[in-house]
């Protein structure tokens, strides 16, 4: 499964909920083009009084040089970014963060 692919399924799943997320798609759209945007994880989600992040790649995907800056910033402030696999880990998460 590709990340685009793992991103759509996860988008899907919180959709389907009617979670409240958030998504900063890649490219340079013009949220990209006033915020620095560089680094952040992919899913950015409130739901039940509970805000919490975390970052999909695949089984072989690694982090940007970016998110290697950005995530121990973000750990600094109390915000840790999981790491999330596949669609099973997604959901174990979200189960055990908002439930």
């Amino acid at each position: 499964m590709s990340e685009d692919t793992f991103q759509a399924d996860a988008n899907n799943f919180l959709t389907d909920l009617k979670v409240p997320f958030l998504h900063i798609p890649k490219g340079r759209g013009n949220a990209q083009r006033f915020m620095n945007l560089r680094g952040w994880p992919d899913l950015m989600i409130w739901y039940r009084q509970v805000h919490a992040d975390t970052e999909l790649k695949t089984p072989t995907g690694t982090l940007t040089d970016s998110q290697k800056i950005m995530f121990p910033l973000l750990a600094d402030q109390g915000f840790e970014i999981p790491l999330q696999r596949n669609m099973d880990e997604f959901v174990e998460w979200f189960e055990k963060t908002f439930t």
